[in-house]
């Protein structure tokens, strides 16, 4: 083979690459566990709950669980939560949501839990999470959005495009292109399909704001919401916790005390 031969392959396998890693950026960013139509969710506590579903635009069947914390609830904590596992284990964070007076939501995403389909753009994905606040603002009168990870994407969407009382964000980033540049430097950035901007919603978001990122956090790294700092208003917060790494955020003391005082100033 000659060196003209040489180039032409490596530029070739360079350029399949490129076009693999494009193609498959969904299997790079969520890790779903789906769960069959006939599943039956248990918890090892007993709040009580109910199955939602609501249609996409497209037919798509979309689910998650509504924890009932409160006889008379004072509004409802509309959780997005990260790119793995299902709302069977998500779910266990409800306990910890236990006596703020609110309900719990915790969607789960196309392919996730008993959601149908898969995900396949970075507008459906945010539009699905539309699709399930849209039919739970009919039930409730005040909205707390609270986005973990990748979920801090849709719920800076919804924060902009919505009107909820509250936008929490858990661990976000300032968008997806920064993460890329902090772990694939070498990644060509207009492969990225999924931008996630987050920086842009926030800055279009009207509701109070509230930060939470883990100064150990080796996902997500803190330097990454720091940037979003300049955006926020005033009266918005960005509180640093201690020691906390990217999981187990809701188990965090700092974290748990901070939350009820939010809650609290809402003026419920």
């Amino acid at each position: 083979m000659t060196g003209l031969h040489w180039i032409i392959a490596i530029i070739s396998s360079l350029v399949l690459v490129l076009i693999v890693i494009y193609m498959l950026q969904e299997k790079l960013i969520f890790i779903p566990r789906s769960l069959p139509a006939d599943h039956q969710f248990q918890f090892t506590h007993s709040i009580p709950f109910e199955e939602l579903t609501v249609s996409a635009d497209d037919g798509t069947k979309l689910h998650g669980i509504l924890f009932q914390n409160a006889p008379q609830p004072k509004g409802l904590l509309f959780y997005l939560h990260g790119n793995a596992n299902s709302a069977q284990e998500w779910g266990e964070i409800a306990i910890h949501y236990a006596g703020t007076g609110f309900d719990l939501f915790i969607a789960d995403y196309r392919g996730y839990g008993k959601s149908g389909g898969k995900i396949r753009s970075q507008e459906e994905f945010f539009e699905d999470a539309g699709k399930f606040y849209d039919e739970l603002v009919t039930r409730y009168e005040s909205m707390v959005i609270i986005g973990y990870s990748v979920g801090t994407a849709p719920a800076a969407w919804l924060g902009a495009n919505r009107n909820p009382a509250k936008v929490i964000l858990k661990a976000p980033f300032y968008n997806l292109m920064d993460i890329k540049r902090r772990h694939y430097p070498l990644l060509p950035g207009f492969l990225m399909r999924y931008t996630f901007p987050t920086d842009e919603y926030l800055a279009k978001t009207t509701a109070p704001i509230t930060i939470f990122h883990g100064d150990n956090d080796n996902i997500i790294p803190i330097e990454s919401s720091s940037r979003l700092k300049p955006i926020l208003k005033p009266e918005d917060q960005y509180i640093r916790l201690a020691g906390q790494t990217h999981a187990g955020m809701n188990w965090n003391p700092e974290y748990q005390d901070n939350l009820r005082a939010i809650l609290l100033k809402l003026g419920y």
